[in-house]
This record gives structure tokens, C-alpha cells and sequence, in this order.
């Protein structure tokens, strides 16, 4: 950037001079790293476009903050949520739930904790985590096809989650779609029929 600032620096381009040699001009753009400057004529337009479906305060500031700056960004943000009644209903009406830690489990596998992660690699993978020691599990399911199967492949060991030394009092979902746990269920209802047969 051009290096002729005024001197004494005037108050409102003390923002500007202490990033001097992090920003650039580029397409007749000003860009604080890869942060657009918004001139000063748009700075009212971008926090009213970020608050469309009123996301709440934080959310807005970090989407701004990953795409634009200009100097009391963060303020006028602030502002814009205070001046909006239905933000301000809504977070009136929004109740603290009271934190309640976990108890210690009495013994292995009382308490498992589980999730779905992937694709990676072609697969589905449940992770199976046992609360006491923290030993984990991991299963890969059959890769994802139009007809969903979970029947598991050949190298995974089937008696997994059905050892009785594995079976656990509490079972705690971290955010399991319906379909995969109702495609679970079914799984284990047949493994279950193929038993008693």
C-alpha cells in the first residue's frame, strides 16, 4: 500500500495506519489479509444483511469476522441486535439450563458414550467410547448405497456390542440421525431372531 499518511494521523485512519503493512488493494478493493474492507458508506448495510433471520449477536460477529472488518465492526453489531425487538424477546425468554456433571460410572461399560462420524474413506464409523476407562471402539458399517444395509464387514468382530461385558446401563447419543439408529435397531433385531433360532 501507499505509504503517505498524514501527518499527525488523524484520528479516524488510526485504525488503517496501525494494519498498514497488512493491507492491500486489490480490483479497487481494500483487504485486511483476506478480510474486505467495507468503506464507510456500506458499514450500516453489512450488519443489517448479517442479522436477516436474526442469528443472535455471536454468530454474527464471527461470520463477520471471517469476511470483513472496518474499524468498531464489532459495536455496531452489538448495536444492531439491541435495537432488534425480536432478538431482544428472544433472548429474554431463553432460560439457563443448571450444568450437572456426569456422575463417575461404578464400573467399566456402565456408561458408554456413541457416535456416527463420516464418510471417510467410503464408511460410516461408530465411535463407542466407554465413560470410566475412556477405552474407545470404533465399527465401520458397509459403505453407503442406495438400499442402506449395516450389516457389518467380515473383519469386524459381531460380538462388539452385544457382549454381556458390554452391555451398559446408560447409553448416551451424541447427535445420531433417526434413520441410522432405527437402521441400528434393526440390525440388532435380527442378530437377536438369528440367536434364538
Amino acid at each position: 500500500m501507499n505509504s503517505n499518511w498524514p501527518s499527525p494521523i488523524e484520528k479516524k485512519l488510526e485504525p488503517f495506519h496501525k494494519r498498514e503493512s497488512e493491507l492491500a488493494i486489490e480490483n479497487g478493493c481494500m483487504f485486511w489479509g483476506s478480510k474486505m474492507v467495507i468503506p464507510k458508506e456500506l458499514q450500516s448495510a453489512v450488519p443489517c444483511e448479517l442479522h436477516e433471520g436474526h442469528p443472535g449477536m455471536t454468530k454474527m460477529k464471527n461470520l463477520a469476522r471471517t469476511r470483513v472488518w472496518w474499524p468498531n465492526m464489532d459495536r455496531e453489531i452489538e448495536e444492531t441486535v439491541r435495537k432488534c425487538l425480536h432478538c431482544q424477546n428472544q433472548r429474554s425468554e431463553a432460560a439457563q439450563a443448571p450444568v450437572h456433571p456426569w456422575e463417575f460410572p461404578a464400573k467399566p461399560w456402565n456408561r458408554l458414550h456413541i457416535d456416527f462420524a463420516g464418510p471417510l474413506h467410503g464408511f460410516h464409523w461408530l465411535f463407542i467410547v466407554d465413560a470410566r476407562t475412556k477405552w474407545p471402539e470404533d465399527i465401520s458399517p458397509q459403505p453407503r448405497s442406495p438400499n442402506p444395509n449395516l450389516s457389518r464387514p467380515p473383519h469386524v468382530d459381531q460380538t462388539k456390542l452385544v457382549h454381556p461385558s458390554r452391555r451398559s446401563e446408560r447409553l448416551n447419543k451424541g447427535v445420531v440421525p433417526k434413520r441410522l439408529i432405527e437402521e441400528c435397531q434393526a440390525v440388532l433385531r435380527r442378530q437377536k431372531r438369528k440367536k434364538n433360532i
